[in-house]
Parts: structure tokens; sequence; C-alpha cells
């Protein structure tokens, strides 16, 4: 807003600094003319300045110069229109000064334009301004996830589309192109309910960076929604393996939990198996240590079997040397990971095969002994 600026508006640096544009020769024209907009707005005067402004813009355009000749009129104008709440007109003034004029002032404009359209809800506005930004900011994520997070509001799957493939191949930073395909993600999950393709998305999230915990848990709970036991059972399994090979401390604690939970819900042995094996990554973690100690069954009964879990690494080595039939399966499927790419085959490997047999037999042994 003009009212009350400071001296640092670029009008009134012009202005005070007497500059004039340096290649016309009338360069004096256009510093009394900011000198006579800016003593308006110092008393006050701002309608009479928004005159000024205007006859300023006026005369420019009809200028043998163009535009060009008043692009300090036409950046005031618009800051302006946007004080006033005249959004359209503030945008019609950046679209027309956009390629004569100080690329920063200009896109500060369009910034705050695109703000108050978002503040005073015009998402079509501002997903129009920050489309003009990301043509000169391809790159810059201040402008395309605000632009995604519209496009989402909008329900406008093409336009977000077109925004993704044209920004992703661009960013340097995994950080940065993951945050792309969650936003991606996001939006096929919950405004056009495709969370197969979602899926796919988000395996090229975990394939670019497997420690991306935000990717996992929305991958997890989508195969959640699905109801795919399977697919969750495998999806922990390959990654769990994959942090402890990797000695990630963070991801191999994240999934052992998560995993653990699973084989504790199904009845499962193997839940001390995975809690031993995250032990040797994370020898101290108090949750871990918390849960082998939970689990110790009557074949682990030895004297002073507890206390030394819980202090220290060496029978967790020991217990991660018998990973068990379950582990032994998650690598007989041939390595099936999120990285391949593509969708897991539906049929029954010898992994779920065996696996299978395993509950059958469980569940005959439980109707016998009823």
């Amino acid at each position: 807003m003009i009212a009350g600026d400071t001296p640092q508006h670029p009008l009134q640096r012009r202005a005070r600094a007497g500059e004039p544009r340096p290649n016309r020769a009338d360069g004096h024209v256009e510093c009394l003319g900011n000198l006579a907009v800016l003593e308006s707005f110092d008393v006050g005067q701002h309608d009479r300045a928004e005159s000024l402004l205007k006859r300023a813009v006026g005369q420019a355009r009809d200028s043998g110069d163009g535009i060009q000749s008043a692009t300090w009129a036409v950046l005031a104008l618009a800051d302006r229109r946007l004080a006033a709440g005249d959004l359209a007109n503030a945008r019609d003034l950046v679209h027309e000064i956009a390629a004569v004029t100080d690329t920063r002032e200009v896109d500060a404009l369009a910034a705050r334009i695109a703000q108050r359209a978002i503040d005073t809800h015009q998402p079509k506005l501002a997903a129009e301004m920050y489309e003009f930004l990301r043509e000169r900011n391809p790159t810059d994520r201040a402008v395309w996830q605000p632009l995604l997070a519209l496009y989402r509001e909008l329900g406008d799957g093409d336009h977000l589309s077109s925004v993704i493939a044209s920004t992703l191949p661009s960013l340097t930073e995994k950080t940065e192109r993951n945050a792309l395909r969650l936003e991606h993600a996001k939006f096929l999950i919950e405004k056009l309910k495709r969370h197969h393709d979602a899926l796919d998305v988000l395996r090229d999230a975990l394939v670019d960076d497997a420690d991306n915990l935000e990717a996992a848990e929305l991958y997890e709970s989508t195969l959640r929604r699905l109801g795919d036991d399977d697919g969750i059972a495998e999806f922990l399994w390959s990654r769990f393996e994959d942090a402890q090979r990797r000695g990630h401390r963070d991801s191999t604690v994240d999934v052992a939990l998560r995993l653990g939970d699973l084989l504790e819900n199904t009845g499962s042995p193997d839940a001390i198996r995975v809690y031993r094996a995250a032990l040797i990554v994370a020898p101290d973690d108090r949750e871990i240590l918390r849960r082998v100690v939970a689990q110790l069954g009557e074949h682990d009964a030895v004297p002073g079997g507890r206390q030394r879990l819980g202090g220290g690494a060496s029978d967790a080595a020991a217990g991660a040397g018998h990973e068990g039939h379950r582990t032994r399966c998650a690598r007989a499927r041939g390595r099936q990971r999120v990285s391949s790419g593509r969708r897991r085959s539906r049929g029954g490997g010898g992994c779920r095969a065996a696996a299978r047999r395993g509950h059958a037999t469980r569940r005959a042994t439980r109707r016998r002994a009823a």
C-alpha cells in the first residue's frame, strides 16, 4: 500500500533521488511526474495522485515509446489498485508491464496480488498469478507449492498434472522433488480417489529417497484404505530389510515398530525377531527395548535374560541371527521392492503360499483344540 509508505517504496526512491530514465532525452519529465505524484501522496491526496498516475499511463501508451516510458507509473497504479481491492485491474497492469521493467518489482507485486486473491477467496485469479510467476521462476517452491494447493482446491487435475510434469524435471534436490510428488499423491487420493495411481507416484518418491517417512506412511495408509493386507506386509518387510542393510537408524526403528504392530496383531511369533534385528541398528532405542522385553516368552526365559537384553545389543545380535521363516520368505519374493517401479503381481508367490499354509495350519490347530 502506498499510503504511509516508507522511503523504501520504488516510486519514492526514484522520485526523491530524481532518477530519470537513462535512455530518454526527456527523462526529467518522468522525474517531475514522480515528484508530483509523491507530493500528492505525502499530503494525503490519494485520489489526485491516482488520477495523475492514470494520466501518466495513458500518455505513455499513446507515445512512441509505449508503456515502457512510464513503468514507474504502471507499477504505482497497480499497487494502488491492489490496495483498493481491485485485483483484476492490478493483474492486468502487471501483465502489461512484465516484459519491460525490473523483474524483482514485478514479481513482488504479482506475489502480493496472488496472496490477496487467496485471502479474499478468489482461487482462480490466485492461480493465474502463480502461473505467471511460475513461467518466470519454474523451480521456486514458494510459487509451485501454493499453485498445486490451489489446483487441488479447484479440483483441476489437468492443470495440476501439467505443473508437476513441467516442474519435476527441473528440480535438483530430492526433497523438492518428493514434496512435489506428495502433493500429487494427495490430490490423486483425496480428490480423484485414484489410489493405485497414487501408489505409483509414492513408489517413485521412495525410489528417490528410501528414508522419506512421510511418503512411506502415506503409501502404507493407502494400502490400508484398499484393504490390501498382503501388500502392507510385503511393503513393510521389504522396507525393513532395506533399512537394515543400509544401517539407517530412523527408518529401521520406524518400520520395525510398524511391522511389529502388524505381526503382533496377527499373532505371529516373528515380531520378537523383528525387534531384535532392529536392536542391531538401534541398540539403545527405548521403545524397541521395551517391546523386546514385553515379547519374551517361556522359550526366551534364561537367568538374567531380560536384564541383558535391556543393557546391550549382544543378545539382540544373537536373536537377530534367527530371522525365521517370514524373513526368508520376504527374501524369496525376488526382492519385489518399491524400487521396481512396477505394480506387484497379485499371483501367489512361494512366500504367500507358505504363509497361507501356515495360517491354515494354525486355524486347523485351533479348531481341533476347540
